[in-house]
């Protein structure tokens, strides 16, 4: 059965929703919350019992998430507490960088609408995410305009706006995601080579390997959000395993800067799109260590340069 117009059943919006898979899910596409499904069992036992500030966490999830969620019984009160009591200040900060996403270029106005935008900044409803706005607004670091004939609203981020916004995306982005094969074989290399290197040589807060996280969203989901939000990525090529070739693409995609590595009897196997970039070659997670420290405090601004 194809997509039918009905009613989204976290924000109450028009929705189009369609039955998935075995007919157990429920598939949304809502112009509020995104893209989501939820489980017969979510469905039935506890979407009647949330209220408010809840429905609208769940909103806040489906809606940020870079793909469709799906909410069933067990994952939902980790995506609906993670939305939850979020600050103020935080609901600006993701505001202000909505603003400056949806900017091509600094100067741009880009359509404001608060009745769809309060999931973006984990609000309530539109009358707080109009308060955040006005928040904004009364910092200068935005301006408004209204288009009269269309009852519409655009607004943009000033230049003290978009000073901020970079001076703060810069000081956030503290860790480093490390992209590797996931064997035994790397275990004390990252231990005692790349954790070391990075957290207590060079200052950065944490070396990210995925396979050590714990989270409640596919792990595609979250290794795309955590290369997005680092500072920089480390790829080792030991092992030559395709998520890392992946995973180093997607990180100079973004701009992000990309430090190659490789234990140097596996680099003559380097694939010829990425073996002419200056690889780190080593032997030992001691000497992983001292020679990742040195290319980390050459190209990362910020990193600690004794100690």
């Amino acid at each position: 059965m194809g997509p039918a117009n009905g009613t989204c059943i976290l924000c109450g919006g028009t929705a189009e929703s369609w039955f998935i898979g075995d007919g157990r899910d429920t598939h949304f596409n809502c112009g509020v919350c995104g893209e989501f499904s939820v489980s017969d069992i979510f469905r039935e036992d506890h979407l009647n019992g949330l209220d408010q500030r809840s429905r609208a966490a769940l909103s806040a999830a489906t809606r940020q998430s870079a793909q469709p969620l799906r909410l069933d019984s067990k994952n939902w009160e980790a995506y609906r507490d993670a939305h939850l009591n979020v600050p103020v200040a935080t609901k600006v900060e993701k505001l202000r960088e909505e603003i400056r996403r949806g900017s091509a270029s600094p100067g741009q106005f880009v359509p404001f609408e608060p009745a769809r935008w309060y999931p973006l900044v984990d609000a309530v409803d539109d009358v707080e995410c109009r308060f955040i706005a006005d928040n904004l607004l009364e910092q200068k670091l935005a301006e408004e305009r209204t288009k009269v004939q269309e009852g519409t609203s655009q607004i943009r981020l000033t230049a003290q706006g978009w000073e901020k916004s970079e001076k703060l995306r810069a000081a956030s982005q503290t860790t480093a995601f490390v992209a590797l094969w996931f064997d035994e074989a790397l275990s004390e290399p990252f231990n005692l080579g790349f954790k070391l290197a990075i957290q207590d040589d060079c200052g950065f807060t944490k070396a990210i390997r995925i396979d050590r996280e714990h989270f409640p969203e596919r792990i595609d989901d979250r290794i795309e959000g955590e290369i997005r939000q680092c500072r920089f990525l480390v790829a080792d090529f030991t092992g030559h395993r395709g998520g890392v070739y992946f995973e180093a693409g997607f990180a100079l995609g973004l701009g992000k800067p990309v430090i190659w590595t490789c234990r140097k009897d596996h680099f003559n196997n380097a694939h010829f799109d990425t073996n002419h970039y200056p690889h780190v070659l080593w032997e030992t997670p001691e000497d992983l260590r001292e020679k990742l420290t040195a290319r980390i405090r050459a190209l990362i601004p910020g990193a600690k340069l004794s100690g």
